[in-house]
């Protein structure tokens, strides 16, 4: 019963615990005021939108108007979604009961088993753990709860589910805005393009996406459900903020208790010249961190993880696991191979635990 108890405070703490990992983990000013860690940091989340949009320089040139527009138009919606979520967080901060999306999966927390119980589309209850909750919202899947399970438990989730959302938007404002800058600025069009077609992305289904772009989703998701679930494992992986993708080629953050970065750069493909080039963006990027005293987020290590996908249609498992994800819990990264998965997570884990923590969570979560 103690060990019960033990892990139900876990849970029930997880909310402080996890976002103040987030909230050491990117230290630029957006990302500060975006994934916050406490109710009331959350509600100021439109001021640093309206501040960046008042105070950034837009560099003057045939699409300063446009961009404004855009972005304007962005922060409308953003406005409007953050209206709905504060009444949420407020009621469940007074541990009421909220109204949740229609398309929401009903799910409880069973205090006896410790695990997360999620009804399918035919009815059938599914156990779970709160890494693969977390997993599926890294594919937008939204959970809905009722009175059997506390309200800081419905809290944590609902600010999963909401911040990723919000992040999202952000990153489409600050992407379209780089975009504008570096086409206006003028001899610099390759960061443009990257920045425009970053924009792209974040608002581009998956299933429309690039195959480079799902393999990197699949990645985060499958190394969220381990971090989350791995008990002794006390590391934070993130999707890289817009800058980082752009500036330091990196898809993926993970961070530490001992608040460490390390950034890695994930390819779908262990091809020798592309490998070789990647390692040389690398270089460059390391040695001018480096040269940059100044620099405000330091990265312990930046490194390549190359797990060799080619031989799988990612659109095509995508497409499955759409086509079935009512009737299970987490990404479409749990219909990759077992090989694939131990892959993944022993070249993104090793040069942060070390081999044998790394081998030691793969052996404690169950890889099917």
């Amino acid at each position: 019963m103690q060990g019960y108890m033990k892990k139900e405070r876990r849970l029930d703490t997880v909310v402080s615990e996890k976002h103040a990992k987030k909230q050491e983990l990117l230290e630029t000013r957006k990302y500060r005021e975006a994934l916050m860690s406490s109710t009331e940091e959350l509600k100021k989340f439109l001021h640093p939108v309206r501040d960046r949009l008042a105070m950034i320089k837009i560099q003057e040139g045939p699409l300063s108007s446009l961009v404004i527009e855009r972005a304007r138009a962005l922060e409308e919606d953003l406005q409007r979604d953050y209206k709905e979520v504060r009444k949420k967080i407020d009621a469940l901060s007074r541990t009421e009961q909220i109204t949740w999306p229609e398309t929401a999966r009903h799910t409880f927390y069973d205090k006896g088993s410790n695990r997360f119980v999620v009804e399918s589309t035919h009815g059938e209850l599914i156990s779970c753990t709160v890494g693969q909750l977390e997993a599926s919202i890294v594919w937008e899947v939204e959970y809905a709860f009722d009175y059997r399970t506390s309200s800081n438990i419905q809290l944590e989730i609902f600010l999963l589910q909401t911040l990723r959302r919000f992040a999202q938007k952000w990153e489409r404002i600050c992407s379209l805005i780089e975009t504008t800058n570096w086409h206006n600025l003028g001899g610099a069009s390759l960061k443009a393009d990257a920045y425009d077609e970053l924009f792209e992305k974040l608002g581009t289904s998956p299933d429309q996406s690039t195959s480079g772009s799902l393999a990197e989703r699949m990645a985060l998701s499958l190394l969220t459900q381990i971090s989350n679930d791995d008990d002794g494992m006390d590391i934070t992986p993130v999707h890289a903020p817009a800058e980082y993708d752009v500036e330091k080629k990196i898809d993926i953050v993970i961070g530490n208790k001992a608040s460490e970065l390390f950034g890695i750069q994930f390819v779908s493909t262990t091809n020798p010249e592309v490998l070789m080039m990647k390692e040389k963006q690398l270089r460059i990027v390391r040695a001018n961190m480096a040269a940059d005293p100044l620099s405000r987020v330091k990265f312990k290590s930046i490194f390549l993880v190359a797990v060799e996908m080619s031989g799988v249609d990612l659109h095509l498992l995508y497409r499955d696991w759409y086509s079935r994800r009512g009737d299970l819990v987490g990404g479409p990264e749990q219909l990759l191979s077992s090989t694939m998965k131990r892959e993944i997570i022993m070249k993104s884990f090793t040069p942060v635990v070390g081999a044998e923590r790394a081998a030691e969570a793969v052996q404690n979560i169950a890889i099917p």
